[in-house]
Order: C-alpha cells, then sequence, then structure tokens
C-alpha cells in the first residue's frame, strides 16, 4: 500500500521513491560551527555544487532518493536540500529532531525547560514541521530523528525521545534514530513503544556499530528496523565486521 511522502520538493507517492539511501547526509555543522570565523566553511555555491556532484554519483548507480535525517541541531539546512534537489532531480526527505546531548544544541533546550519548558514544547516543534513546514520554507519534513549517546540514556535525551513519540503519534510520521557504536538501540525502541508508537514505524540507525547479533534480533523481534548504514566508515567499525553481521541476519 502506498502512502505520500515529504520530500524538500513536495510531497510523493512512496511508490515514486524508488532505490533509497536511507541514512546520508547533504551537511552537518557541529553546534558552534559559526563561532569560528577562521574558518567559515565553504561557500554556498561550492556546497551546492559539492552536493550535486555527489547524487549525481548515487544516480550514477540508479539511485533516486536520500534520506537526510540532520537533526535540527547540526547544521540542517532544508533550503540547501531543496536547491540540490532541484538542480539534480534527485528525491530528498529531511528530518525535524533533536541531536544527542554530548553533541548537540542542549544547552539551548535545557535551558527552555529551565524555564518551564517540556517535552510537549519540543514535539509541538515537531508537529509543525511535519504538517505546516520549517520555519518560513514551506518545506515539510518526512520522518523525526532522535538521538542517544553512551553509556547510558541521559534525562535530556528521554525527553527527546518523549518528544519523538508524541509527534510520530500526532502525525503518523515514522521515527529515525542514532546510536553510538550500535548500543541502547533497543532501549529507544522499548521506550518509544512503550508510550505508544508501533514498532513498525521505528529505524534503530547505526546498528552496524556492533557485531551483536543477539542485540540485533532483539530490536528485529520487536517487530522494528535495524540500520546498516555506516559501510565505508573503517574508522568506526571494519566492513568486513559488518559484511559479517548482515550475512548473520540474512541466516537468521
Amino acid at each position: 500500500m502506498s502512502t505520500t511522502v515529504n520530500t524538500v520538493t513536495g510531497p510523493v507517492s512512496s511508490d515514486a521513491l524508488g532505490r533509497t539511501m536511507m541514512h546520508e547526509h547533504v551537511l552537518i555543522g557541529w553546534p558552534g560551527w559559526e563561532s569560528d570565523t577562521f574558518r567559515p566553511g565553504p561557500a554556498r555555491d561550492e556546497m551546492i555544487a559539492v552536493g550535486s556532484d555527489n547524487v549525481a554519483s548515487l544516480q550514477d548507480h540508479g539511485i533516486t532518493t536520500m534520506l537526510d535525517p540532520c537533526p535540527n541541531d547540526l547544521g540542517r539546512d532544508v533550503t540547501l536540500m531543496a536547491e540540490i534537489a532541484r538542480r539534480t532531480g534527485f528525491q530528498i526527505i529531511c528530518a525535524t529532531g533533536l541531536y544527542k546531548e554530548d553533541q548537540g544544541g542542549g544547552a539551548y533546550w535545557k535551558f527552555r525547560e529551565s524555564m518551564g519548558g517540556s517535552a510537549d514544547m519540543i514535539a509541538e516543534m515537531y508537529i509543525r514541521e511535519l504538517t505546516e513546514g520549517i520555519g518560513d520554507t514551506g518545506i515539510k519534513a518526512g520522518i523525526i530523528k532522535l538521538a542517544t549517546g553512551t553509556p547510558a540514556i541521559t534525562p535530556y535525551e528521554k525527553m527527546l525521545i518523549e518528544a519523538a513519540g508524541k509527534a510520530s503519534i500526532e502525525t503518523g510520521a515514522p521515527i529515525i534514530t542514532h546510536t553510538d557504536e550500535g548500543s541502547l538501540g533497543d532501549q529507544q525502541q522499548e521506550l518509544l513503544i512503550k508510550q505508544g508508537v508501533p514498532a513498525k514505524r521505528i529505524i534503530i540507525g547505526h546498528s552496524c556499530g556492533t557485531s551483536d547479533h543477539d542485540y540485533h534480533m532483539k530490536i528485529v523481534n520487536g517487530g522494528s528496523y535495524i540500520g546498516f548504514d555506516r559501510f565505508g566508515l573503517e574508522m568506526l567499525q571494519p566492513d568486513d565486521v559488518r559484511i559479517a553481521s548482515t550475512l548473520a541476519l540474512f541466516e537468521a
């Protein structure tokens, strides 16, 4: 059964997505990047050119769509995504969400929390970005992003998980996650399901960061998807380990 998916250039039928890369980024800007006036980064024209060239390489391999789950506080630039999409005819799906506490924009949101803010306030933003648009761009997010660090899910990250769950239940939007070293994804899944999010609406990202087959199967048997989405990042996990883990899943 097909459904409608928001892309940065407008809604499309899920039947029209074709071969889709499920976890790639056009641009990342770590919080605080704008404070580095000595290294301001590439000009916008250069970013568009590099992004368009990379998209063309994907298209050469028959890929027609990409999910860019960059959270709001990690340099997300939906107008840049839209410009690249228009120039290339490529479909890009953007996300709404916030990153993990140790590397995201938590200082602002924790300050808001201290002034009476809550998961409801964050969920309201997510819902608006999914249903009305991001800022004044008119571009709607197509998925919700959440992230946790290690060694444990922090209270701040639990607030983000709660916000993501509320927005998913309200809108029907799926959720994709970030995990460090392929860990705590089972806890992300458990918290979301307890909140009422259908398991099939959850993708536990970066699960290839671990070779723990029991961990993978726990998430799969719980009804959710696992993302094996970091092939090529050998500094984080050798690809031969990822391949062995993938084969073990096929055999199961």
